[in-house]
């Protein structure tokens, strides 16, 4: 599964995702993730003639930790318009975005004006409990902490030296959501890339340290071994069971703890999960004791009372999903970047799991690691 197009209707919209990835021994975090800052630069300083013309185009640019390396996204939007066009805009579009990663802007001042921006980012990022640790962990779709010193004295010509390391590039992918264009392939003159980002490992750290920090809330994280995901329903069963398991937490948390807290759940790779517990700076210390008890061994918790809420939630998301054209193409990124199988049926459709099916798979879940984010410094 390397190119994905998926023909839809149903959205008014359509989006094309170039993406390109860099092995880590390639190229520095500091100067991959100055690139989407640039580009982005580039188009709204420089370009004359502005891509909204092309059917309401817009182009954006991001940066992020994928398997052993790093991953560029080019995500191209437009509206679906019906012609005559005296000329194809979504094939000048298309041009547009194959152009926006070719070059850097013309002036090198540009470069001071994207390095602000950069830390200006991380610093917005660096509050948060849950992001650092899922740049610790150096998860998929993460952002790594980037060397302060190393950005401020980042040259032009080492910017440069990425950018041409990154078009010489032949791993990655194309995906394609949108209207079907007669018998015309979207993405037929998409660059020749030679391997999928599907043959790429998920990698991820398998141990993790605590972390201390200027944090406005704290975080534990779980990781889960789970049974292999291979396709969407078991996306979705998963998807039920964490969401039972969070309530239950939550449940617990507020009535020996008076806590209120905010879980969260994600796909690390096909066999573990991410599990995530965020409550107010200052309060973690005192129910992380028990949340490992609860947590252990996935099943020591009662999750039944929340098992139907949980099967209402998937049932509301095929709603959702009808009518929200950006978590279809979170969906497409899904499939792509765990090499799932779907056919239309289960991508429109959220699968609803049996409530036995549920508790069958919590029997097969079990934890490997924790680690937490503390806000303050450590004590000695």
């Amino acid at each position: 599964m390397s190119n994905i197009v998926f023909p839809t209707d149903s959205y008014g919209q359509r989006e094309v995702l170039k993406r390109i990835y860099l092995e880590q021994d390639a190229v520095s975090p500091e100067r991959f993730f100055i690139l989407p800052e640039l580009f982005a630069l580039r188009l709204q300083m420089e370009d004359q003639k502005p891509i909204e013309r092309f059917a309401g185009a817009s182009l954006s640019f991001r940066g992020e930790t994928y398997s052993t390396g790093y991953l560029l996204t080019v995500s191209l939007n437009q509206a679906d318009e019906k012609g005559p066009f005296l000329s194809d805009p979504y094939a000048k579009a298309f041009e547009a975005m194959e152009r926006s990663t070719e070059r850097l802007p013309d002036s090198p001042y540009f470069l001071l004006t994207a390095k602000r921006r950069l830390l200006f980012r991380q610093e917005e990022e660096s509050h948060s409990s849950a992001l650092a640790l899922l740049s610790d962990l150096s998860a998929f779709g993460s952002r790594p902490k980037l060397n302060r010193t190393l950005v401020e004295a980042m040259t032009y010509e080492e910017v440069e030296q990425t950018l041409s390391a990154l078009s010489k590039s032949t791993t990655g992918s194309y995906l394609y959501l949108g209207p079907a264009d007669g018998k015309k392939d979207p993405l037929k003159k998409a660059k020749s890339l030679t391997t999928g980002l599907d043959r790429l490992a998920s990698s991820f750290a398998l141990q993790a340290k605590d972390l201390f920090g200027p944090f406005h809330d704290e975080t534990r994280d779980y990781v889960f071994s789970v049974p292999e995901v291979k396709n969407l329903q078991d996306v979705s069963a998963l998807g039920v069971f964490f969401s039972a398991l969070g309530e239950a937490v939550k449940r617990n948390l507020k009535q020996n703890f008076n806590l209120d807290a905010k879980i969260s759940f994600r796909l690390l790779s096909r066999i573990r999960t991410l599990f995530s517990v965020t409550v107010r700076p200052h309060q973690l210390s005192m129910a992380e004791t028990a949340l490992d008890e609860w947590l252990k061994n996935g099943t020591t918790m009662s999750i039944q009372d929340f098992l139907e809420e949980g099967r209402l939630e998937k049932k509301l998301d095929s709603v959702r999903l009808a009518s929200s054209f950006p978590l279809a193409v979170e969906r497409l990124l899904l499939v792509s970047d765990l090499g799932l199988s779907f056919d239309r049926e289960s991508f429109f459709t959220v699968p609803v799991p049996s409530a036995e099916a549920v508790v069958g798979l919590s029997k097969q879940v079990d934890p490997l690691f924790h680690v937490s984010a503390y806000a303050g410094e450590k004590k000695a």
